[in-house]
């Protein structure tokens, strides 16, 4: 919301004064969800948000913020439309900041709002404040927001474990699997140490390795780390309809299902009605 009125001043404060409040509440943020997550924002706007600023710039058309925000859940689409928007106010408060990027050797450390907050430091006469009632009303969006995102995080995680057919579970807490690949876009996060893999998935470690692709999987982490870098502990599968093979050759479990590849060494697998659960021998 500060970003839009930066772009687009109205009678609630200046640009400029906009500029510096995103550049405040970011800062808070930023020190709230921890030193990763901030450079996975920043990164991306760096890389995605300024192609799209040039996209924009080479199409002649003007940067803007749709009225309404994507879902807090969509970090990723929220950084690409943000980091467009630092770029056309960085334009406005520092022409000289493409010459500036580009005389860097590597972009390490590097961020659009760090040259955003060093362009906007002069004070902004009082009679151009930001309005204080804006910024309560975005408080209150804002806690709405967080509410309705823990509710629909807790309503996918119920039905992902509701629905029918066979369940799969592999245990890997004593030997973590570790993510080759996944597909950033098809993500949810949906606790402290869970996520839901909606369309494709690998991992690997020394247990074996897990494929996935247009199946869907919910991954566990180890508590206080990250939910997937640090490892994945238990994985989930369910809704599996169609035939499920499952079959021990030579020390190597081998289970096969529409989607879903897996094979697992020095591990066995127990049956009970539809759930197969695959531990350590």
């Amino acid at each position: 919301n500060a970003l839009r009125h930066a772009l687009a001043p109205t009678e609630f404060g200046s640009g400029p004064c906009w500029s510096r409040e995103f550049v405040r509440v970011r800062a808070l943020r930023f020190a709230a969800v921890g030193a990763a997550a901030a450079a996975y924002e920043r990164g991306t706007e760096l890389n995605e948000g300024l192609a799209q600023y040039v996209e924009r710039r080479a199409r002649g058309r003007q940067v803007t913020l749709d009225a309404a925000d994507p879902p807090a859940a969509q970090v990723r689409q929220r950084a690409y439309a943000v980091g467009a928007a630092l770029a056309t106010l960085l334009d406005r408060a520092d022409p000289a900041w493409r010459s500036a990027l580009e005389r860097r050797a590597d972009s390490a450390g590097f961020s659009l709002d760090a040259m955003l907050a060093n362009a906007v430091t002069v004070p902004v006469p009082p009679s151009v404040l930001c309005s204080v009632r804006v910024r309560f009303t975005w408080q209150t969006e804002a806690a709405d927001e967080v509410r309705a995102l823990r509710a629909e995080r807790a309503r996918l995680r119920d039905e992902y474990l509701a629905r029918a057919g066979w369940r799969l579970v592999i245990e890997a807490a004593e030997a973590p699997f570790f993510p080759q690949g996944f597909d950033p876009l098809n993500v949810a996060r949906l606790s402290d140490t869970e996520i839901l893999h909606t369309r494709y998935l690998k991992l690997n470690g020394a247990l074996g390795s897990v494929d996935l692709l247009g199946a869907q999987a919910l991954t566990e982490g180890t508590p206080g780390a990250h939910p997937l870098f640090n490892g994945v502990r238990r994985l989930t599968i369910t809704g599996v309809t169609t035939s499920l093979s499952v079959r021990d050759s030579a020390g190597t479990l081998a289970l096969d299902a529409h989607g879903v590849v897996a094979r697992l060494r020095g591990m066995r697998a127990d049956t009970l009605a539809q759930a197969i659960r695959v531990r350590r021998r």
